[in-house]
């Protein structure tokens, strides 16, 4: 099955964030297109989860994805089965229910004349910790062949404040700090678009929003620290969410008589969640999440 995200109009550089939008959409409609729907939704879910709506249930902590992948060259396209956005409940690793690196090859075409081959890995995918690679190619004679990939990962965990000294309601302040990573590669007609978004309480922490966007023939625009903190309130009793999705759209465009690529190493996004070391409260309280990741301060 062949499927038609492209814009109405070529992007061919990104300078504004209008275009960036542009790329989003771009994005939306391939994840769209590939999965039917995913389960974000904006009601709260029982658990007091955001992103995985009512397929978390009562859990207190989760992880999820879901997954594209699709290669046309010579009127043809191998293209990954219609799947939706899958969620684990209560449970910390997905490497526990699904052995990962989790790798979906796609290819079509005659090698050397007009090919067009996608190698989309996910190699991580925990609480507090996702992260993929990916190696697409496509070799054009008559600029037809295309390949689109690309991945959600999400996770959402559960924590707890305590105090064995402090009075319940006691205030307390939580770091949480979003760092993205990874390298790779590109020709000019390489396309991406790479966002992380981070929920507490069902509410986003906007200053952990962080985006990279590339069109075909275009110039990298970066939306973001690769590194960036946010302190967060509580109170002593406190049981609060954090959440965190990876979403993820790369591609190659091919274009006549060349070869295109796009190749990521291991890019990644990760979390530290702990009690903020320069707040007196920290040596008195206890932060804990309810899957065993994180705990920091005096849980003695």
């Amino acid at each position: 099955m062949k499927v038609n995200c492209k814009p109405k109009h070529k992007i061919r550089s990104v300078h504004t964030l209008s275009q960036i939008m542009a790329l989003s959409v771009l994005a939306a409609c391939v994840f769209s297109a590939y999965a039917q729907q995913t389960n974000t939704q904006t009601s709260a879910a029982p658990s007091g989860f955001r992103l995985c709506g009512s397929e978390c249930g009562s859990s207190l902590y989760y992880v999820g994805l879901s997954r594209f992948n699709s290669a046309t060259a010579q009127g043809q396209t191998n293209a990954s089965p219609i799947a939706n956005e899958r969620i684990y409940r209560n449970v910390s690793d997905l490497d526990n229910v699904v052995p990962l690196p989790s790798i979906s090859l796609r290819n079509v075409g005659i090698q050397g004349v007009e090919f067009a081959s996608s190698r989309y890995e996910i190699t991580a995918n925990r609480i507090g910790f996702s992260q993929k690679s990916e190696e697409l190619t496509a070799i054009s004679l008559n600029a037809l062949s295309e390949v689109k990939a690309g991945a959600r990962l999400l996770w959402g965990d559960s924590f707890r404040v305590s105090s064995r000294t402090l009075a319940r309601g006691t205030p307390v302040s939580v770091n949480i700090t979003r760092t993205v990573g990874g390298a790779g590669s590109a020709s000019d007609f390489a396309f991406y678009w790479v966002a992380t978004e981070t929920y507490h309480n069902r509410d986003k922490l906007v200053d952990l929003n962080y985006t990279i966007a590339r069109a075909p023939g275009g110039a990298d625009v970066i939306v973001g620290d690769a590194v960036e903190t946010q302190t967060i309130r509580a109170r002593v009793g406190d049981v609060f969410t954090i959440e965190s999705v990876l979403s993820i759209v790369d591609g190659v465009e091919g274009r006549a008589n060349s070869s295109q690529f796009l190749t990521g190493a291991f890019d990644s996004l990760g979390y530290e969640v702990k009690l903020d070391p320069g707040a007196a409260s920290t040596s008195q309280a206890c932060l804990k999440s309810f899957s065993g990741t994180y705990m920091s301060g005096n849980c003695s």
